[in-house]
């Protein structure tokens, strides 16, 4: 988009500083483009640019609503743009739209119209339709050719978070360029070493940012069965996500040799929430538990906790069968994570609407029935809060094979010796954290008086893993928003550079992965 915008920009300068000989030079006409970036079930992200214009609008109708195409009575009909990119919402699902733009200049001058087309997709909890077999590939036991044999479960030394599924994160997906950067770590003489050895691929938004995989206490819309296929659905796409990956490490294998282990991925599992929208429900506004969708015909009633274990158990059963139909080779489903960063026990605040403490020991008790792991990865030691501080401690009790414990000392002056004080008394893993280009004033990257500090603030978790025993004994996990680590990885700036490699040798060289 940006190529052909550019291209489009500098050929419309070029034609409107062309002058007939002996005329005298006129104001240029206006020129706009458009394009459809990402399609939700009921919004769509757009961007409009224009030049030469005082204002430009765009009229988005149904296809064929709209009869006269003319750029006045799109122009007049039409909507202001106030910004480049911004979102149309209200559209209705399964559904195509035509999307017209025209720009006009200070003379009155109208541009030529531009027109996109955008085909919303179709919402699956509106058709009935039985669950696929999830019997293809399993033994008399109940397992996959890769969960036989487990015993004990592999471990891993290090784990990158991968982002994706929401339509408006950018990039869009991860393709093989971009996970080379997290599979393969080049030195600085040019010499290629496996990296991260597993990655946990994970979302916590949908729907241009209204509904969440989570419990969200800011108004957002619990996800209902449909997103969590969808998100299953961008994974396992057969040109990006699990595919690109595992097409990533078996061309590295072709020029450094074959990984040491498989490299192991661990999948998010959504939280079944109790209420449809979870601020409303517990203020009393609007307490509706039964708008996931169905399982074998039984609609879901999320106040019910065996409701919620059956969904908890049917995500896992879709992982697990496509992993098995899709056959790839050196990737390696590990198992499972719980998203929600803070779990109650009982006593704690609202636990009748969570119910963590009887409800995740299940969840764990499933999967490692199936020889899959259960992983979590909580936010920091609480100053104020110590119903959470109580769960870090007694992180086992959930069923948990690892728990990670985020510093976030990136962010805040979180204290060391209390973190890894938790790390090596309850036996955790650490959690590393950095952001990149989609950080707002957190960025790392780049030599700003900003950027420095985030450098000199990351560079504090390497030398307090190495200060406090943490390195080369207990597994780390690395947090780099949407897309920091390859950013860093191709940055040009010198202080990047340098950070990418002093960061990268302490990964590749931690006696854990030996």
């Amino acid at each position: 988009m940006t190529r052909r915008l550019s291209i489009f920009m500098a050929i419309s300068l070029l034609l409107a500083s062309c002058e007939e000989e002996g005329k005298p030079s006129y104001i240029p006409n206006p020129a706009v483009d458009i394009s459809v970036l990402s399609v939700g079930l009921h919004d769509a992200c757009v961007e409009i640019q224009s030049i030469n214009a005082s204002q430009t609008r765009y009229l988005c109708a149904e296809k064929d609503e709209v009869r006269n195409v003319e750029a006045e009575a799109i122009y007049s009909a039409g909507t202001p743009v106030e910004k480049p990119r911004f979102t149309i919402d209200g559209l209705e699902e399964k559904s195509e739209y035509h999307i017209f733009a025209v720009a006009v200049n200070s003379e009155g001058r109208y541009s030529a119209v531009k027109r996109d087309t955008l085909v919303t997709p179709n919402d699956p909890s509106n058709d009935i339709v039985a669950d696929e077999p999830l019997d293809k590939e399993m033994d008399e036991n109940g397992l996959y050719r890769w969960e036989r044999g487990r015993d004990p479960l592999p471990e891993f030394a290090d784990m990158a978070l991968c982002y994706g599924g929401h339509s408006a994160r950018n990039p869009r997906v991860w393709d093989k360029n971009r996970f080379r950067k997290t599979a393969v770590y080049t030195d600085q003489n040019g010499q290629d070493h496996w990296f991260f050895d597993s990655m946990l691929m994970l979302e916590i938004w949908d729907d241009n940012y209204k509904v969440t995989y989570s419990i969200a206490n800011d108004g957002k819309s619990s996800s209902r069965k449909h997103y969590w296929t969808g998100f299953l659905d961008y994974w396992f796409d057969s040109r990006y996500g699990f595919q690109a990956l595992d097409d990533c490490i078996a061309e590295a294998a072709a020029q450094i040799g074959t990984p040491p282990s498989p490299r192991y991925v661990v999948v998010s599992i959504p939280d079944p929430v109790y209420f449809e929208n979870y601020s409303k429900g517990v203020s009393g506004k609007d307490k509706n538990t039964v708008y996931w969708g169905e399982i074998d015909g039984t609609p879901m009633d999320f106040s019910r906790m065996e409701h919620r274990l059956q969904a908890y158990r049917w995500f896992i059963d879709q992982v697990r069968a496509r992993f098995a139909q899709k056959e790839y080779r050196y990737i390696q489903l590990l198992g499972f994570y719980i998203i929600s960063e803070s779990l109650s026990m009982q006593g704690g605040w609202r636990y009748e609407y969570k119910q963590h403490e009887e409800l995740i020991p299940q969840v764990a008790d499933y999967c490692h029935s199936v020889n899959e792991g259960l992983y979590w990865i909580p936010y920091s030691v609480s100053d104020d809060d110590p119903g959470h501080n109580r769960a870090l401690q007694n992180w086992r009790q959930f069923g948990f094979d690892l728990t990670i414990l985020q510093p976030n000392y990136y962010w805040d002056n979180k204290d060391w010796d209390v973190t890894c004080d938790y790390i090596n008394r309850y036996d955790m893993g650490m959690e590393f954290e950095f952001e990149g280009s989609h950080g707002y004033g957190t960025s790392i990257l780049g030599n700003s008086d900003a950027a420095k500090r985030n450098k000199a603030r990351f560079t504090e978790y390497m030398d307090n893993a190495r200060k406090y025993g943490i390195y080369g004994k207990k597994p780390i996990v690395l947090y780099t928003g949407t897309n920091a680590l390859y950013e860093l990885a191709v940055s040009e700036e010198t202080s990047d550079i340098d950070l990418y490699h002093e960061f990268g040798e302490f990964i590749v060289n931690s006696p854990l992965k030996y």
